[in-house]
């Protein structure tokens, strides 16, 4: 162990890195999932830091191998590298880059361990136990409940030696400033009570009914890689006598055996379990109690975590229905089953499948799941294999192609990890070469992302897909694998087209025209009777998407006046010519190839252009013709 209570880089697996970032005598930690990061002020930095002296974007790492190298690319106040300025370098674990007023200190983060409750009473035979008021070392709470009357008391009786750690305890823990969900808190407090208390092994738990645990952060630091037990009658004792208890081998052993359960919270309602210490303890009673203290602390840290975490998720969620895609969802009769399936599955992590064709609402809906669930506080992430390079996809997507001297400027490293805390939207997954699609079904079987030069990376994201296809039409046609559809495939939720229902054409056409706001005389945006029955007549083969694009085009001929049918594109002004079963103009069938064509393209106007045998100056003016802005 350090000077600082934390634990030795020279004995960490090097699996995950993770940055502790010093400001205002608070620490807050963060792990760095993906291979680049860049951290300043700005909100879309990977790592935001709330310094005013840091510019927006002060710092790039980059993660190479099992190297992180940083590179500074502020135009003021320089970054010091342990001390010295350095513009770019190697950033090794225990090694600090001071930003400003800001420290940023690098450190490995070991994987959770895993956990069960055994049912072996050949180890209640073996132990004998102390609980804390027994012993007579109970810990009485001061008045106010006052945390650093604790310390001070801990630190009277000399219960930590030396006592460096116990100033890390007074800064990390007592004024801990963690974001993210309440695991990760509990990951960074257990391993800093391994660190105070000279334990290898540690568990922090929730309690769950019939002996059952809710690990949320498991550490293992013994050479071997051992499932970590703990004893059932432990929980049992810990339940009936809500008190720390110790637990000591009966006869010596060749390793020390001491073990020590605290409850958490009322109820109790947790449990911090910590096992094989490094060496055995003068005084167990004293470290007792110490333990029951930090169980304290640290119950208290989880549960603000969990809280805030909730409070964040709500904020999500409200700030969602505020907008105008939210508002649109609302509007249409004909998603409203949807919404309430949507609002059900997202409590279950299975893969969601929006079947639907283009331009209807799948983006707005997959973001309504992600809103309606846990996950609400992290990232969304929209992928798209047509708008990259098919070179490109690999690397995109997964982060498993070679790795290469630099990545784009733009880059902010593969999707799968971006949406690693929240919802990844995955578009036309059928449009992925066969391989890719190999490998994504492996992951996502797995559960894990093998990354070039790191330890397999576990994934938390929540994976929606969206394509005009269903998984078993892609895979019956050769354009999805087998193995991939079947993942797909297992909830595919139907987006039903905007043709058909007049309702909701009229009321997102109202919705549209609002979301305008006024003219520029102030006066609201309306359409006449003849341009609305021309709307209710048309079958929008675009859908929402280009009911938008046609009212935003018309509104602009419009100016100041109510939209008239010449406004409209010339499809649209004929009331019944685009009915089902009708027979399509000219105009319309080249409409509909020119677009579908774009669209096969990525958006590409020169390529489209190319395939379609005209100018790329053609193309523009015929897109302009059918409503769509350059």
């Amino acid at each position: 162990m350090s000077a600082y209570g934390i634990q030795d880089p020279a004995t960490t697996s090097a699996q995950e890195f993770r940055l502790l970032i010093y400001r205002d005598a608070s620490v807050r930690s963060v792990v760095l999932r993906g291979q680049r990061w860049v951290v300043g002020r700005a909100e879309d930095c990977e790592v935001r830091l709330s310094d005013p002296t840091v510019s927006r974007q002060h710092l790039v790492l980059e993660r190479l191998g099992d190297e992180i190298r940083f590179r500074d690319v502020s135009m003021t106040n320089p970054v010091l590298l342990n001390g010295k300025p350095l513009r770019e370098g190697v950033l090794k674990v225990g090694d600090s880059l001071v930003l400003g007023l800001t420290r940023v200190t690098l450190w490995h983060v070991r994987p959770q361990a895993e956990v069960r409750v055994s049912d072996d009473a050949a180890q209640g035979e073996l132990l004998r136990r102390r609980y804390l008021h027994e012993s007579g070392t109970g810990v009485p709470a001061p008045a106010g409940g006052s945390e650093t009357a604790d310390t001070q008391v801990a630190a009277e009786e000399g219960l930590v030696a030396p006592p460096s750690p116990l100033a890390l305890l007074h800064r990390i823990g007592w004024s801990l400033t963690e974001r993210g969900r309440p695991e990760e808190v509990a990951t960074t407090l257990l391993s800093m009570t391994l660190d105070l208390t000279g334990f290898r092994t540690g568990v922090l738990a929730a309690l769950e009914a019939r002996d059952q645990l809710q690990v949320l952060a498991a550490e293992n630091r013994l050479a071997r890689h051992e499932v970590l037990d703990v004893p059932v009658q432990v929980l049992r004792e810990v339940r009936a006598r809500r008190d720390a208890v110790l637990l000591a081998p009966l006869h010596t052993q060749a390793e020390p055996a001491l073990r020590i359960a605290v409850p958490l919270g009322a109820g109790p309602a947790g449990l911090l379990y910590l096992a094989h210490p490094r060496e055995e303890p003068a005084q167990p009673e004293a470290l007792l109690r110490f333990a029951d203290l930090l169980g304290r602390l640290i119950w208290r840290r989880v549960e603000e975590a969990g809280e805030t975490h909730r409070v964040q998720s709500e904020v999500q969620r409200l700030l969602f229905r505020r907008t105008a895609p939210y508002s649109a969802l609302l509007a249409s009769p004909r998603l409203i089953p949807l919404r309430e399936e949507l609002r059900r599955m997202a409590q279950h992590e299975v893969p969601v499948f929006l079947c639907g064709e283009e331009g209807t609402e799948r983006e707005e809906l997959a973001y309504l799941l992600h809103s309606e669930s846990e996950r609400s506080a992290g990232p969304f992430v929209v992928f798209h294999p047509g708008a990259i390079a098919p070179e490109r996809l690999d690397e995109a997507l997964l982060g498993t192609a070679p790795p290469r001297a630099r990545l784009a400027e733009t880059a902010r490293g593969p999707a799968l990890l971006r949406a690693q805390t929240g919802t990844l939207l995955l578009e036309e997954p059928e449009r992925l070469p066969a391989a890719l699609q190999e490998r994504l079904a492996h992951i996502l079987e797995t559960g894990r992302l093998q990354v070039p030069g790191q330890e397999p990376v576990p994934l938390a994201m929540r994976l929606v897909c969206g394509s005009a296809l269903r998984p078993g039409d892609s895979v019956r046609e050769g354009r999805l694998a087998p193995h991939l559809g079947e993942i797909l495939g297992a909830a595919v939720l139907e987006v039903p087209p905007l043709r058909g229902n007049p309702d909701d054409v009229a009321a997102l056409a109202e919705l549209i025209l609002a979301e305008m706001g006024p003219a520029h005389d102030d006066a609201p945006r309306t359409l006449s009777e003849a341009a609305r029955r021309a709307l209710l007549d048309y079958s929008w083969p675009g859908n929402v998407r280009e009911l938008r694009r046609v009212l935003e085009a018309a509104a602009a001929r419009a100016g100041t006046h109510p939209i008239q049918p010449r406004h409209l594109p010339v499809e649209v002004q004929r009331p019944g010519a685009n009915r089902p079963g009708a027979f399509p103009s000219l105009e319309e069938l080249e409409r509909q190839h020119v677009l579908r064509v774009l669209h096969a393209c990525g958006g590409s106007k020169r390529e489209a252009a190319r395939h379609l045998g005209i100018s790329v100056s053609t193309l523009y003016q015929r897109l302009r013709r059918y409503g769509f802005p350059d």
